[in-house]
């Protein structure tokens, strides 16, 4: 019984592994197309029954790729949870390609949760595998999502400086779409950062370019961000910003967000159009539905409210914005604990930057030292080469050396054979030997002599015996 539970416990683990196997595999593929094809890539998810499987790789891939197909569809998640337990797992193991993705994709739903401190550090961590791996898509992207999140946090400085990033990545990598709307938002950096004359230059290359390439989407966003930094500067034109803002809603048919209905309502305060003001300040509230789009309404109303000598408005709207501003603590996190854990992963990427470093010099080390021992072996096989060849010749020569005294041998017993018959003819003729046998044994010494082998001896003796034998 304790044998077939065994024997059953393997065969299920096998099961396992091998439905394990299959799936990933079924994964790695549909990683190969799910950016150009996010719907197909979602279908083929959804139609996976990764239940029975209990994998830590399997459900970290299938994780990422469900959050890519749906960041591609424009489909909100609203749970980072799996997507960090999935960072975990690829960090654990060192794939910083899909470990750089997930938490791109992470950082990107706290972002949009408000979570913009923890986005922040998300999206750094992410940066610093960017810089590792060379990926200017997903570089591009991680700055262009680190910059919106500075942003949020009022830390305008490393705003301008991530978004700049972006633009660069997207033009090394030749994503030029990319890199209109990453354009654009430098614009609103550059006009957060008070210098107006330069965003007022990136937003006309905008609006030029969105023209050229008949980007709607592109030209509308330009515009209201062009009319956002009209009334902010210092010399503000609120009616070329009003007009900028009609002009979308009504020719370019885009829809016009809460901050632009904001500042539209803004403008006309400037103008001194109390009803225009109230009317969009109506829309505006319809569409505020974050605590930042409340408090960015908020703020317009206070500066609307001063324009028309309200001063109850004026300071009701400034509680409302400042009651913002503190509740969430942003700038007392920018100056604290957003640097410092931002120190922490700078500090993390030179260290793994210096691994990297000695890996590369321990790999050179290794392949030198393979070098050098391929070298002496090639040395040693090619003196046993040489040897092999030189004890070939010797024994070729060796060879040869026999077969000569061989043959020696054979002239040379030949030559006493008949040299023996010729002698004993000589004594025949005078009559001296009556028992020739007696010539055998000085014969046989004879040819002792002579050769070394005694097969060639006997039988030279035998054939001398046969000529006796006749003679007698």
């Amino acid at each position: 019984m304790k044998r077939f539970l065994l024997f059953a416990s393997l065969l299920l683990m096998a099961i396992s592994c091998g439905r394990s196997v299959c799936l990933v595999r079924q994964m790695k593929d549909i990683e190969s197309y799910v950016h150009d094809a996010p719907d197909s890539a979602l279908a083929m998810l959804a139609a996976m029954d990764t239940s029975s499987v209990s994998s830590a790789r399997v459900e970290a891939l299938y994780t990422l790729l469900n959050s890519i197909a749906r960041y591609r569809l424009y489909m909100d998640e609203e749970d980072d949870a799996a997507l960090m337990h999935a960072a975990a797992f690829f960090r654990s193991r060192r794939d910083d390609a899909r470990l750089m993705k997930t938490l791109f994709l992470a950082g990107n739903i706290q972002y949009n949760q408000g979570n913009y401190k923890q986005a922040i550090l998300s999206l750094t961590e992410a940066n610093l595998l960017v810089e590792e791996l060379g990926d200017h898509f997903y570089g591009g992207l991680i700055c262009r999502q680190l910059a919106q999140a500075f942003s949020r946090s009022f830390n305008n400085v490393d705003c301008l400086l991530s978004i700049s990033d972006a633009c660069q990545h997207f033009l090394e990598g030749n994503y030029h779409t990319h890199g209109r709307y990453a354009l654009l938002l430098k614009g609103e950096a550059y006009s957060s950062n008070s210098l107006y004359e330069e965003s007022e230059r990136v937003f006309k290359e905008v609006i030029a370019s969105a023209r050229e390439y008949h980007d709607t989407v592109l030209w509308a966003k330009a515009l209201l961000s062009y009319a956002d930094n009209l009334i902010v500067r210092n010399d503000s034109r609120p009616q070329e910003s009003l007009q900028h803002i009609i002009f979308v809603r009504d020719s370019l048919h885009y829809p016009i967000p809460c901050h632009s209905w904001a500042n539209a309502a803004f403008c006309a305060a400037m103008l001194n159009n109390t009803q225009i003001s109230d009317s969009c300040f109506v829309f505006a509230d319809q569409l505020a539905k974050t605590e930042y789009d409340r408090y960015l309404v908020s703020f317009r109303k206070y500066e609307s409210a001063l324009e028309l000598n309200r001063p109850q408005e004026a300071l009701a709207a400034a509680n409302e914005s400042f009651k913002y501003l503190i509740e969430t603590h942003m700038t007392l996190e920018r100056d604290s604990s957003v640097d410092i854990q931002r120190d922490y992963f700078d500090e993390i990427g030179e260290n793994e930057r210096l691994r990297h470093r000695l890996t590369k010099q321990r790999f050179v080390s290794i392949l030198l030292f393979v070098i050098l021992l391929c070298i002496g072996l090639a040395w040693v096989i090619r003196k046993l080469v040489i040897k092999g060849r030189l004890l070939q010749g010797q024994n070729k020569a060796l060879s040869t050396r026999v077969q000569e005294m061989e043959q020696s041998d054979s002239r040379r017993l030949k030559i006493a054979l008949e040299s023996g018959m010729r002698f004993f003819n000589k004594l025949a003729e005078f009559k001296w030997v009556s028992q020739p046998e007696k010539i055998l044994p000085s014969f046989e010494t004879m040819l002792s002599n002579l050769a070394t082998d005694k097969q060639t001896i006997q039988e030279t003796m035998d054939e001398f015996k046969e000529f006796l034998e006749k003679k007698d």
